[in-house]
């Protein structure tokens, strides 16, 4: 968690509030978040009375966006420091919903272990759009895509159209679910640029 607000922090865009939902975490990460939030004004450490589950944790974190973009961070993940710049750029300038960025794979120390595969179609593209049928279509041919991550979205799309992560429905794939609806309100569009690191370790719960 330390060194994934580090990179939040290092953040070139600065005008970022980050808010931490800890899920009555058991690992030591809730005293840590705690040091931070003395430490730095722009962050705010929130925990629940008990553990409510990932995919409602992710809707607490959507009810408590604001301002115009969100985004909504995991715990052990690394993050570029142009990437929230980028992203800024690309949601003011395309008519679209939501950005992803495109991922490498790090493990428990932080090494590089490998990289998000994209078709070429796309790769060649600095910047690709996805329709909810070119989306959907990806899903079912077993593309994986987007990372949840990597989402940079419209708060006011997120609050007043998706609202929740509907794990009750979905468990584990909820992630999809947002993805689609996203993408029937406009266009979701995916930077193909590396501009964050997903981190695959035998202790996260993605894992």
């Amino acid at each position: 968690i330390s060194q994934t607000l580090d990179s939040l922090l290092s953040q070139t865009y600065k005008n970022i509030i980050i808010k931490i939902f800890d899920n009555m975490s058991d690992d030591g990460s809730w005293e840590i978040v705690k040091e931070y939030s003395k430490k730095y004004p722009n962050i705010q450490a929130l925990q629940n009375s008990k553990n409510i589950g990932a995919e409602a944790n992710f809707t607490k974190c959507i009810q408590g966006l604001e301002g115009e973009y969100g985004a909504l961070y995991h715990a052990d993940d690394l993050y570029s420091p142009l990437m929230v710049e980028i992203q800024v750029k690309y949601l003011s300038e395309k008519d679209v919903s939501a950005v992803f960025v495109k991922a490498d794979y790090i493990n428990d120390k932080s090494e590089k272990i490998g990289e998000q595969s994209l078709p070429d179609k796309i790769q060649k593209n600095d910047f690709y759009q996805l329709s909810f049928k070119k989306l959907f279509g990806s899903i079912l041919e077993g593309t994986h895509l987007l990372f949840t991550p990597s989402a940079m979205a419209r708060v006011d799309i997120y609050q007043e159209q998706i609202k929740f992560w509907d794990g009750c429905v979905f468990k584990t794939a909820a992630d999809i679910d947002v993805w689609l609806r996203f993408s029937l309100v406009k266009d979701v569009g995916l930077i193909t640029k590396k501009l964050m690191s997903y981190r695959l370790s035998e202790s996260s719960y993605s894992y």
